[in-house]
């Protein structure tokens, strides 16, 4: 996809015109119309000139983009149409207005000879519920007429430094969800726009067993709403640092095996789908009431143009950081989300990370020249699986090749693993929550469940949900367990002890 935006094409590889004309474009800031030529090409390049090009020569275009959608408004003038497409691996959304509805019909016809299936940059064997649905503004499940006095508020689950997760009960069609709100101000101020529009992609359009889905989205008393799955067993951190058996380190073999191939499972069907994760931790993997995993927040994820796509960006939680993301170039691929698994598997296993100190800023030495300790007696499958994942050179890292997943798959650890009834949750669980109603928060922190949920302040103070200074004042003793870096320091009090490793400790093999 990324070869087909390029601004200059080679003349005998040049794709044959299917439409040209004058068309009005919305600009993207001003919301003015302004009067454009453009040139639709057989493999769905839309180019741009400012007036019409004395040839059809490709170097003095303004823009160009690849077409994947056309959507009519429901609003006149009949003469308006939507485009989607990719320019500079971005989906993009641009408005035009055609000059007449003859003019329009053409275009239309013209578009939809671009617009077949293999066009659409969804993998073959991967399918995605409606590839293509309807988004407003980029965000995909959009309800404008939602808003937050349709539920009914229970408790907090989870409060982090750009988002809070409250239970809530619809009063419309009686179910629990979890809803992720995010201060629409501070979206803007942060410039987390296209995060949230990809964050809305993943959770509306993607169906697989082992993420979690988005109900609606919407926006209401200044805050940005994903209504998503309520994952009622909670998240693995918990489960593996405040319910595990005395005396017992970590989830055990089998367990560990389990959640490691739903989690991979989870991880293959982003990937084929061109989507990097970037914040693999055991946090943000849940369970459900049967006990399967569901990977959730999708805030950080890259969707790239191609499988082979790359990102610069350093994001994420600092202990399960791969070494070639902390360098930001060259740049990292999908061969990061390999890593972070790596990671959680040890983590799981031993019930520590392989990589972490008391001063958080020599954690990135430890993750580049340093190796992870392995205790005594560790399954030695496990071990070679472990060590597999947490290559230093991403290109030889279990994973980075171009069966992706396949080679985790095809690895002695999964040998007991029957991919079909995975996928299926047929295969018997582990673990199955002890709950005693739909709304059960048993499994989550109490440092959480136990704020105050009293949210009829919305109403009345739509700035904030906590209006009290009692309120106010939880919060603010809540946010000061939180660093740079998401959970460190909740990470760092619960599974550090005061003899582990010291920075200039040498690291064994």
């Amino acid at each position: 996809m990324a070869s087909d935006l390029k601004p200059i094409i080679c003349a005998e590889s040049k794709p044959t015109v299917i439409h040209k004309g004058f068309l009005e474009k919305r600009g993207r800031f001003f919301k003015i119309y302004h009067l454009r030529y453009f040139i639709l090409y057989s493999n769905g390049v839309l180019l741009r000139f400012m007036g019409r090009p004395d040839s059809e020569g490709y170097c003095k275009q303004l823009k160009n983009c690849k077409v994947l959608q056309v959507m009519k408004p429901n609003r006149p003038p009949p003469t308006k149409f939507i485009i989607e497409g990719f320019q500079d691996s971005v989906t993009i959304e641009r408005k035009f207005r055609a000059l007449s509805e003859e003019d329009r019909d053409a275009w239309y016809a013209a578009l939809g000879k671009v617009l077949a299936p293999a066009e659409v940059p969804i993998p073959k064997k991967v399918t995605f519920v409606n590839p293509r649905p309807t988004k407003i503004n980029g965000y995909y499940g959009v309800n404008y007429k939602t808003r937050l006095d349709r539920f009914a508020f229970v408790t907090v689950l989870g409060y982090g430094s750009s988002a809070k997760v409250i239970l809530v009960k619809d009063c419309v069609n009686p179910k629990y969800y979890a809803m992720k709100m995010l201060k629409w101000s501070r979206v803007i101020n942060e410039k987390q726009i296209n995060n949230t529009q990809t964050e809305s992609y993943i959770l509306f359009v993607g169906r697989h067993p082992f993420l979690t889905r988005m109900a609606l989205s919407f926006k209401s008393n200044g805050y940005l709403c994903f209504l998503t799955d309520y994952c009622i067993g909670g998240d693995l951190h918990y489960h593996l640092y405040k319910l595990r058996e005395p005396g017992s380190v970590g989830f055990g073999l089998e367990r560990t095996r389990f959640y490691a191939a739903e989690i991979a499972c989870g991880l293959g069907y982003l990937h084929a789908n061109n989507i990097i994760y970037r914040d693999l931790k055991l946090e943000n993997v849940l369970l459900d009431k049967e006990g399967h995993i569901k990977i959730a927040d999708f805030g950080l994820c890259k969707q790239t143009s191609d499988k082979d796509g790359r990102t610069s960006t350093i994001c994420g939680t600092i202990e399960c950081l791969a070494p070639e993301t902390l360098n930001r170039f060259p740049s990292s691929g999908r061969a990061v989300d390999w890593w972070a698994l790596g990671i959680i598997v040890y983590e799981m296993m031993c019930g520590v990370v392989p990589f972490i100190l008391k001063n958080a800023e020599n954690i990135p030495s430890l993750i580049h020249f340093k190796k992870p300790r392995y205790p005594p007696g560790m399954d030695s499958e496990a071990r070679n699986f472990i060590q597999c994942l947490l290559q230093k050179n991403p290109d030889d890292r279990l994973g980075s090749g171009p069966t992706d997943i396949e080679e985790l798959k095809a690895h002695p650890f999964f040998e007991t693993i029957n991919w079909v009834d995975l996928y299926n949750r047929n295969m018997p669980v582990p673990f199955t929550p002890d709950l005693t109603a739909d709304n059960d928060s048993k499994y989550f922190n109490k440092k959480f469940t136990d704020l105050p949920s009293i949210l009829a302040g919305l109403r009345d103070a739509p700035n904030d949900i906590y209006s009290t200074k009692a309120d106010q004042d939880a919060i603010r003793e809540l946010k000061s367990i939180y660093s740079q870096f998401s959970f460190y320091e909740e990470r760092k009090e619960n599974v550090i002890p005061d003899n582990y490793v010291e920075a200039d400790e040498p690291m064994e093999s």
